[in-house]
């Protein structure tokens, strides 16, 4: 019998086993393939480089001319040798590269957000990698970068109301700079934690940023795409009211992303390695 995967396929049941057979078809001209267990998958540099989810629908599709796919500029974390070039924010981030609206992550229980990036500024300016909000609204869910200090945020189904917040000791838990690094936004149960890994020496894996992971108290049920009025992730910039001048934009074309892996769980393993 010949089996013909399509892109979002997973594990097929019958073909895995301790023998040798089948246990994954990754896509044709992907590295490793979506990790397992994931919800939403996305890919912005190599073979399999696209602005679509390859696991779920978290599709980014308001993309104009902000990111070029696989890109050398930056090159890639481990795995890859290229990656999703961002030309910089826009006025009011709203042109940033970004989903539809109400075409979020599901943060309605345990979840975990994985973004690999590249940040060529400082960070004594300000950035975010990723948000995820509505634009009329103040609370967002993020990881800042404020000119050092970083903090996490989090919102309500209705972006006007907080979960829970908190920021990181000295020294800050950062990203590096010119570097490879992957930020992390988990929640287990009532308490949401940040993480940043930074590629190793080799340049085969990932370890821990400077500084100590932190986290908060979050109480409450945050948005999924079936409540979340009009919220929608970009990469680049702050997605809520915050970003009307085009705050937490990093400009320039010192941003790349090379992925993002969303867990609806709290997943606590390695980053993803291509």
């Amino acid at each position: 019998m010949l089996i013909y995967p399509t892109i979002k396929m997973g594990p097929l049941l019958g073909l895995q086993g301790s023998g040798g057979g089948l246990g994954y078809l990754a896509p044709k001209g992907g590295a490793a393939g979506p990790p397992a267990g994931a919800a939403s998958f996305l890919v912005f540099g190599g073979a399999t480089a696209s602005f679509d989810d390859q696991v779920g629908s978290l599709d980014f599709t308001n993309t104009g001319s902000q990111m070029t796919l696989s890109s050398s500029t930056h090159g890639g974390p481990p795995g890859f040798t290229s990656s999703g070039l961002i030309a910089g924010g826009t006025g009011n981030n709203t042109g940033n590269v970004r989903t539809a609206d109400d075409v979020i992550p599901d943060f309605s229980g345990d979840y975990t957000i994985d973004v690999c990036s590249y940040n060529a500024a400082s960070t004594s300016t300000s950035s975010m990698m990723w948000s995820v909000g509505n634009y009329s609204q103040g609370y967002t869910q993020y990881i800042y970068n404020a000119g050092g200090s970083v903090r996490f945020d989090t919102s309500n189904t209705s972006w006007n109301g907080r979960l829970g917040e908190a920021g990181s000791s000295d020294p800050q838990h950062n990203y590096v700079q010119n570097k490879w690094c992957v930020s992390r936004l988990r929640r287990s149960g009532n308490t949401t934690h940040v993480n940043w890994f930074e590629e190793n020496s080799g340049g085969t894996g990932w370890q821990n940023a400077p500084g100590s992971s932190f986290s908060g108290s979050t109480t409450g049920t945050g948005p999924n795409s079936s409540n979340s009025s009009g919220g929608r992730m970009i990469l680049n910039g702050w997605a809520g009211n915050g970003g009307a001048s085009g705050g937490y934009s990093v400009g320039s074309s010192q941003v790349s992303i090379a992925w993002i892996v969303v867990y609806a769980s709290s997943f606590t393993g390695t980053p993803y390695v291509g």
